[in-house]
């Protein structure tokens, strides 16, 4: 310790150094941010770098260690100010007056600078003359400079994307014309970005490529992008019609914004049939192979219920043999089926056996995804639902607007019958929660048997007003819910004689 004393007596500038150097690390550590004082351990092994190479300095003979310790231990010194001076810049000036930070090449670049000014600085303390240096390694400068072109290209590119923000780390990108080089911004360096593709492989891509690419970026200005499906209708149905469908059956459809909103046009003639192009808008891309797969089923779903198929290649032949003897037993046991469900609906379990037939022959089967809103409350419709498979959720609007689930349906269960003998709009929004077959009977499957049963429009009435009053109980227990008032069984009665136009006195 008394050698260095004394060196630092001998050297006042070394003296007024360290001490300069020890101030800067307290005010570092003291001023930097939590996150970032480990930043600090470069100055501090710089200041102990200093201490050993000045204490070769000293302890070793004059001969050994005069020139090469002394300069080398104030280089380590003025490293340590230049560092710590530079960290304080950077976190008091710079995060104060600019809103946004400086990119971090650009940061390490004037690092890298303050450092070359150290060491001329050093060299020029030990009597080296820079320009010389400088001068006469103009061979060794150009070789190294031509060895090093690609790395100076996407040094000089990096600090391009880097100061013109055509994307940020977090941004999802995509870099050229194949769908599958689309990705998230990982880190963006001194050589090249690293970006995170769905696949969960990190590719890396030179910043020099980057900056001669159309880059494609997703998340700004907004995190929205509008995703593409195509499919295929026939000829036979009207394209308007195909067009509604379709945006009906997305309208919930999980992962899809409603706005803005979606829309389909009719894009092509070709030999399978009308192709349309449905374009909607989601804005998470991470997960857009999922929704773009949800939306496919639902329109899958969709035609299907109206009895649309989508249409193969012309050129694809179906040979099935199927004899009349197999086809009627199918349609024997879709009629079965269709017959047993009628038997799950109180109102219809008093109705004469060829009543129910003709009921079974009228029904129609419908299938609705997961997710499906099968009834939207306040819509009109009279249509009675028969759930033959899966489950749906009752739900209501409460006063503010949101949905209130009063119950789930399941199998054998009914929804429906109000709007099927009154025509009144629908009371509740049923939704599917799972995969579903249903029956469906209308209005016009069972007028007839009103007409020629003049008892049967008595009996569905007092069956409604009982279940009427059960609704009601479910909503009295949500506590959320003003319940509705429940008309009487003669007010159904004449309700359900209006709107199927029944005459006769019953």
């Amino acid at each position: 310790m008394v050698p260095l004393i004394q060196a630092w007596k001998e050297e006042p500038l070394h003296g007024a150094g360290v001490v300069s150097a020890v101030i800067t690390i307290i005010l570092v550590a003291l001023l930097m941010p939590k996150g970032q004082r480990r930043l600090i351990r470069g100055p501090i092994l710089a200041l102990v770098l200093h201490f050993l190479f000045l204490g070769f300095h000293v302890l070793l003979p004059p001969e050994e260690s005069d020139i090469p310790f002394k300069f080398i231990s104030l280089f380590f010194l003025l490293c340590v100010l230049a560092r710590g001076l530079f960290l304080l810049a950077v976190n008091s000036v710079i995060a104060r007056h600019f809103f946004q930070p400086w990119p971090k090449i650009l940061l390490d670049l004037i690092q890298a600078i303050v450092f070359a000014i150290v060491l001329i600085a050093t060299l020029s303390a030990a009597g080296v003359e820079s320009t010389s240096l400088v001068t006469g390694s103009a061979l060794v400068t150009a070789a190294i400079g031509l060895s090093l072109r690609d790395s100076l290209g996407n040094l000089v590119a990096g600090l391009a994307i880097q100061a013109e923000r055509p994307f940020e780390v977090g941004d999802w990108i995509q870099f050229d014309q194949r769908p599958d080089n689309i990705g998230k911004v990982l880190e963006i360096n001194w050589r090249a970005t690293k970006v995170l593709t769905l696949d969960r492989i990190v590719v890396v891509v030179p910043n020099s490529q980057l900056a001669q690419a159309p880059i494609r970026n997703f998340d700004q200005p907004e995190k929205v992008s509008r995703r593409s499906v195509f499919f295929v209708a026939p000829y036979d149905v009207p394209t308007r019609r195909v067009q509604q469908i379709v945006l009906d059956a997305i309208r919930d459809a999980w992962g899809v914004l409603r706005q803005p909103p979606a829309s389909v046009v009719t894009n092509d003639f070709n030999e399978r049939g009308v192709e349309y192009w449905l374009r909607y808008f989601i804005s998470d891309l991470e997960r857009r192979d999922l929704i773009d797969g949800g939306v496919r089923d639902r329109i899958w779903y969709a035609l299907h219920r109206h009895g649309i198929t989508i249409p193969g290649p012309i050129r694809q032949v179906h040979l099935q043999h199927i004899n009349r003897e197999t086809e009627a037993q199918e349609e024997e046991k879709l009629y079965f089926e269709r017959r047993r469900a009628l038997g799950y609906v109180d109102f219809l379990a008093d109705l004469p056996d060829d009543a129910l037939d003709q009921l079974a022959a009228a029904a129609q089967r419908r299938f609705y995804a997961s997710g499906e809103i099968i009834i939207r409350e306040g819509e009109g419709g009279n249509d009675l639902f028969i759930l033959h498979s899966g489950e749906v959720s009752v739900s209501v609007l409460d006063e503010n607007g949101q949905q209130v689930e009063l119950g789930r349906l399941g199998e054998h269960d009914f929804f429906g019958e109000m709007s099927l003998m009154t025509g009144a709009k629908r009371s509740a929004t049923v939704t599917a929660t799972k995969d579903c077959e249903v029956f469906v009977i209308d209005k016009f499957a069972l007028a007839p048997l009103l007409e020629s049963l003049p008892h049967l429009a008595e009996h569905i009435s007092e069956t409604l007003a009982d279940r009427l009053r059960d609704r009601q109980k479910k909503i009295e227990a949500q506590q959320r819910i003003a319940p509705p008032s429940i008309p009487d069984r003669r007010y159904l009665l004449q309700r359900i004689k209006d709107f199927f136009a029944i005459n006769q006195e019953t």
